[in-house]
């Protein structure tokens, strides 16, 4: 057992890292392997649920086919999820009182898994002997109490859960686990073909190879039910936050109450509990209905295909409200999806002829998707209302209510559906609706399902998830013709092509891109300066609370580079806070950025009128001679993006016209025209930019150096390398750092990395890491693994130290195969410090990481470069034998001496740490190829 001492608090002392029962970390890699591990368990559990799950269709269609089971028996099937969801009583009591949720959730569901074996058995009896009334109820018993140790555990699983999975990423984890069950579910349908195929005779009756079927399938899901509860044990479970140090049994009563006197919480629970009742009311009937011959009589083949329809719609539905969720909350998504149940309408309008059509669009697909996005809000805006302490009193309290709807629904509807069948069986004529369609017990159950659903729909709007965002803005996002535009934006914005998100950026401006806001704020610390600029305008267009209070911090930062584009980006927005905002920097000291702030507020009347002039030309719709006049327009806004246009064109005439504004001191697009010069890709405009280095206006200056970074050309490493030397603004020095480390000019780094260790700048700090990255190893690369590992923390670390120790050790066997045998030996041990480096970076332990990582690199130099001497040498001895290698051993001695002195949590040395990573990979990898 770890040394590692548990807290109140569920995590380590120094609050860095969250804690299993046992006291031992839970690193990020370790939470994610766990919550990949439960989307497999998800996987095999459908499996599971499929012959299994309380209402399944397949079952009922085989009780009522196969066993001659009445609509009561039907009923109590589906019912048998309320029953279950009573004992959650019992388990609030059992795991108020034990420190593990997992043992004992394990123990008890896998004993209902191989109970359920014995339906396989009651199969069998029922082919070989025949069928009863008594047979069908005992198998139901055993169904029942199996279901109800399983879910007298429930309210434990979902506490796991919801510690297991971060509530920022939860909407996602929850859309892959639907996903998994929605492809397992696909799968264990499928063998339903075989009942048409060889289950029936000549005249389409169904025969005992039917029956053989359905006992096939029933042990298959049976075994899938065990290997998913055994799988689950591999799952950490974090130190529990919801179990008081003692507890009586008053205690346990009055935790079991408290949830039905938060507001929000009653309103919630009441409100599925409706919404549970409409829907069990009806859904647990339709498969029998439809499979009855006195009906509609459709095939179980239609049963897989709308299986597989509906199918699509989750995997569809899973990813689009998964996304909607994590970034407008819940709520919102639970009022919309809430139609879902709404959908059964067309039951009312069903025949023999349209069927099919019906039951796969509106049934399948439609149905689908819609219940995915209800099936994900649900538990997720249950996890989130229930405050963490008494979270098991409240998932456990919410079962047992709506446990009640899903009780009292299927069994009332059983016995309403059999006497509205007897009666209309009993009459001499048929009812039908005005549109002609037979009146059926089955219709008079939807009804009852919609009319209960639309009584409940107020109360749902009134409920209060705390955080999230107004129906109206969500509802523009999904009902907007731009939504699937702005999704694949944001998954452009995850990847490493810097172009691609700028150009995504550039085309932000509708109501569905308030989906891509907080990626947008997440993106003005980029490493990337022209990723920076175009997230704070993109901001500007988009608009919102978010993103005008995003863009005034970047105003009010003496630190940001990005205040220019902040400034005309609250100018686009005309909101009165974005207004204020600006007029109190109309005194800035920086007299460039208040002239700015002065034009920008003079010209926002005429702002909003010149948007799709400005929209065209961000789409680059007009021709160059066209732009070249436009960069004489009277709005400022105009005259900006028509420079920025001409740069993406490029071409002579663009870049004459450019120049001349550049070179115009009265032009108040210089910066815009220098930036453009850049952007045409014209390396003889480097003489003209160089110029201009030294220029009195900073914001030019950064543009200049910006736009000779884009160029890479060799004229501009002289000026750059004396501007780095000079005492210029930490935004200049970063441009310049970038351009520098593009063209490989590797002296670079003895001025860049001690700027990186002394700046507080955040976004200028990721931009000199990935200089100094792009110097000490493969260039462009290291950009996308510092992306990648502040989104999913360790994941490419573990990856780069695995690609090191392989290269390391391909290096060591050639070694040890020729005469510098016994030189083998240090790369052995550098692949185990690499090993330790990646193990002490995932528990955060950036200082030791770091350690390791010199120690190993020391190691590499003594076996490959015979190194022997005193370790103060070591660097003056590398850098003449291997100029690159002797960089970056440099680099992690610096890195060394800083964390010496720093805090181990420090995010610069994680910077630190995760670079020296990729310099060793880099130059192993190299040695190897």
């Amino acid at each position: 057992m770890s040394d590692t001492k548990l807290t109140s608090t569920g995590l380590m002392p120094d609050g860095s890292q969250p804690l299993d029962i046992n006291g031992r970390p839970i690193t990020p890699r370790m939470r994610r392997r766990g919550m990949n591990i439960n989307i497999l368990c998800c996987g095999l559990g459908t499996l599971f649920a499929v012959a299994f799950w309380p209402s399944n269709a397949l079952f009922s269609m085989y009780m009522t086919e196969r066993l001659g089971a009445t609509d009561l028996q039907v009923g109590f099937f589906a019912a048998i999820i309320g029953i279950g969801q009573l004992f959650q009583l019992i388990g609030v009591y059992i795991f108020d009182r034990t420190k593990t949720r997992k043992v004992l959730w394990v123990a008890l569901v896998l004993a209902y898994r191989v109970l359920s074996f014995s339906v396989v058995g009651f199969a069998v009896y029922a082919n070989t002997q025949g069928t009863s009334s008594t047979l069908v109820w005992a198998m139901l018993a055993v169904l029942a109490l199996g279901f109800s140790m399983a879910q007298m555990t429930a309210n434990a699983w979902w506490s796991w859960m919801a510690d297991l999975a971060p509530e920022s990423t939860r909407g996602q984890f929850f859309a892959n686990r639907q996903l998994a069950a929605t492809v397992a579910s696909l799968v264990g349908t499928l063998p339903v073909i075989l009942i048409d195929k060889i289950g029936t005779d000549a005249q389409g009756n169904y025969t005992d190879a039917a029956d053989y079927v359905f006992i096939g399938i029933f042990a298959v899901c049976t075994l899938s039910g065990i290997v998913d509860i055994i799988i689950h044990a591999f799952i950490p479970e974090p130190a529990r936050l919801d179990r008081p140090d003692s507890l009586t049994l008053g205690d346990t009563a009055q935790n079991l109450l408290e949830p039905m006197l938060d507001k929000h919480f009653r309103q919630f629970t009441i409100a599925m509990t409706f919404g549970a009742f409409s829907v069990m009311f009806w859904a647990p009937f339709v498969w029998p209905y439809l499979k009855d011959k006195t009906t509609i009589d459709i095939a179980y083949s239609a049963n897989l295909i709308t299986t597989a329809l509906a199918g699509l719609g989750m995997m569809i539905g899973s990813r689009y409200w998964g996304v909607l969720i994590d970034r407008f909350r819940a709520k919102p998504i639970m009022a919309i999806t809430y139609s879902a149940g709404l959908l059964s309408v067309y039951l009312l309008f069903i025949t023999p002829g349209n069927a099919t059509w019906l039951v796969y669009t509106i049934g399948g697909l439609l149905a689908g998707f819609m219940w995915s996005g209800m099936n994900l809000a649900v538990p997720q805006l249950m996890l989130t209302l229930s405050p963490q302490k008494t979270r098991n009193s409240y998932v456990a309290t919410y079962g047992v209510v709506t446990g009640l709807a899903t009780l009292a629904g299927p069994l009332l509807a059983g016995v309403l559906g059999g006497m509205a069948r007897d009666y209309f069986d009993g009459l001499s004529f048929q009812w039908r609706w005005p549109w002609g369609t037979v009146v059926t017990h089955m219709q008079v159950l939807v009804i009852v399902g919609i009319v209960s659903r639309l009584l409940v729909y107020p109360m749902i709007l009134r409920i209060r998830e705390g955080n999230e965002k107004p129906m109206g803005m969500v509802l523009s996002t999904v009902l907007g013709p731009t939504q699937f535009r702005t999704l694949y934006a944001m998954r452009i914005f995850a990847g490493r092509n810097t172009g691609k998100k700028v150009e995504a950026m550039r085309r932000m401006g509708a109501e569905s891109d308030q989906l891509a806001v907080s990626d947008l704020i997440e993106h003005l610390d980029d490493a990337e300066p022209g990723v920076r600029q175009e997230a704070a305008l993109a901001l500007g267009r988009v608009g919102g609370p978010e993103a005008i209070a995003a863009l005034v911090r970047e105003l009010t930062s003496a630190e940001s580079d990005v205040r220019p584009e902040a400034v005309r980006a609250l100018g686009m927005t005309g909101d009165p806070a974005a207004i204020a905002s600006l007029k109190q920097n109309l005194a800035h000291p920086d007299e460039s950025l208040r002239q700015q702030v002065a034009r920008t507020l003079e010209d926002m009347p005429d702002a909003q009128a010149q948007q799709p002039l400005l929209e065209m030309i961000r789409r680059d719709e007009f021709d160059v001679t066209e732009l070249v006049a436009m960069l004489s327009h009277a709005e400022l806004e105009i005259r900006q993006e028509a420079a920025l246009s001409l740069g993406r064109k490029g071409g002579p005439q663009a870049v004459e016209a450019l120049a001349a504004r550049l070179t115009d001191p009265q032009s108040d697009i210089r910066a815009e025209a220098a930036k453009a010069l850049g952007m045409t890709g014209n390396r003889d405009t480097v003489p003209l930019l160089v110029r201009f280095l030294s220029d009195p206006d900073e914001t030019v200056r950064e543009r200049v150096t910006e736009a000779l970074g884009e160029l890479q050309t060799a004229e501009a490493a002289e000026p750059l390398m004396s501007l780095l030397r000079q005492d210029v603004s930490p935004t200049v020095f970063g441009h310049g750092a970038s351009a520098l480390a593009r063209l490989g000019v590797m002296d670079a780094i003895w001025e860049v990395l001690p700027m990186m260790h002394q700046t507080t700048n955040v976004a200028l700090r990721r931009q000199l890491a990935t200089a100094v990255g792009n110097l000490i190893g493969r260039p462009a690369e290291f950009y996308h693994l510092m992306n990648n590992e502040f989104r999913s923390p360790g994941e490419q670390v573990f990856k780069l130290a695995r690609r090191t120790r392989k290269s390391i050790e391909r290096m060591a066997r050639r070694m040890a195969a020729g005469p510098r045998a016994p030189q083998a030996d240090p790369l052995r041990v550098s692949a185990r410090h690499v090993e330790v480096a990646a193990e002490q970076f995932e528990l955060q332990d950036y200082k030791t990481a770091i350690e390791q990582l010199h120690t190993a690199a020391m190691e590499i130099l003594r076996s490959l470069y015979g190194f022997a001497a005193a370790e103060d040498v070591s660097v003056e001895y590398a850098l003449s034998r291997d100029g690159r290698f002797g960089v970056g051993l440099w680099f992690l001695r610096v890195a060394r001496d800083y964390a010496l002195t720093a805090e181990s949590k420090d995010e610069l040395l994680r910077l630190d740490a995760m670079l020296g990573f990729h310099f060793l990979s880099s130059f192993t990898e190299g040695l190897t190829r």
